[in-house]
């Protein structure tokens, strides 16, 4: 069903809704919900989205092939953050060639090679959080007394991103985990932020500039490590980029 035929909010009552749902998502989507159902389209002209809260109209979306579906438009702002020739962002011949290319790489053996490095890396987390906490709480100290809120996100953030840069571009790159992750909060925080600020534009010295700047020096940082892998081949690694590199399938 074309999202203009959807019911939902018209014209400039549109615009309390949709500046909230970026800001607050929660209780607007419960409001168009109690208003106008489960599924609700929102937008005019060639941006326009459907809000989908019905458990069987999301079985049958999730049922249906990806064919149907279209990331590579002018509208998507994750392009801009990982690359137009994401796989992520990829349709068609593109997708599929890319896919196919990435999925090689996914051997059993090496998802199951990566298991000791992610409880390592989980032990580790684990250590620097119980380390912090004294200074950080002198209650918690040995034999203090009384409780303290500890925010997890920054430690559960810090682990994922040493896993997956292990997993995906060796041990020498995930040794450089905290300056990836720094350079990858303002992409991130751009990609949460509200739509009106992720307009494109070429203009220097703004959010989307400065992002476009850490994009160049992550990009950087995995063109050394290819660099590096071509220089010197690892006998049998199981990161995904020696894989991918050894393969030749996909351009860097």
């Amino acid at each position: 069903m074309p999202t203009s035929t959807l019911p939902g909010p018209r014209g400039l009552a549109q615009l309390g809704p949709l500046r909230r749902l970026f800001l607050d998502p929660q209780p607007v989507l419960d409001e168009l919900s109690a208003s106008y159902g489960p599924v609700v389209g929102l937008g005019a002209g060639p941006v326009r989205m459907a809000v989908v809260g019905s458990p069987t109209a999301l079985r049958q979306l999730f049922a249906t092939p990806t064919d149907h579906f279209r990331w590579g438009h002018r509208y998507n702002v994750l392009g801009f953050v990982v690359g137009d020739q994401s796989l992520i962002v990829s349709d068609g011949a593109d997708h599929r060639r890319r896919r196919g290319a990435v999925q090689a790489a996914f051997s059993v053996r090496r998802l199951h090679g990566w298991v000791p490095m992610i409880l390592d890396q989980v032990d580790a987390g684990v250590e620097r959080l119980v380390a912090d906490l004294p200074s950080a709480s002198p209650s918690l100290a040995p034999g203090g007394a009384g409780a303290a809120t500890v925010d997890l996100y920054p430690v559960g953030r810090r682990i994922v991103l040493e896993v997956a840069i292990r997993a995906f571009f060796g041990a020498r790159t995930g040794a450089r985990a905290v300056e990836i992750g720094d350079l990858f909060q303002r992409p991130q925080d751009y990609l949460e932020s509200n739509a009106v600020h992720q307009i494109p534009h070429p203009f220097p010295h703004t959010a989307r500039a400065r992002v476009r700047a850490d994009r160049r020096a992550l990009d950087a940082i995995v063109d050394e490590e290819i660099a590096a892998r071509r220089a010197d081949p690892g006998a049998d690694p199981l990161d995904l980029l020696d894989a991918m590199v050894a393969a030749g399938d996909l351009s860097d």
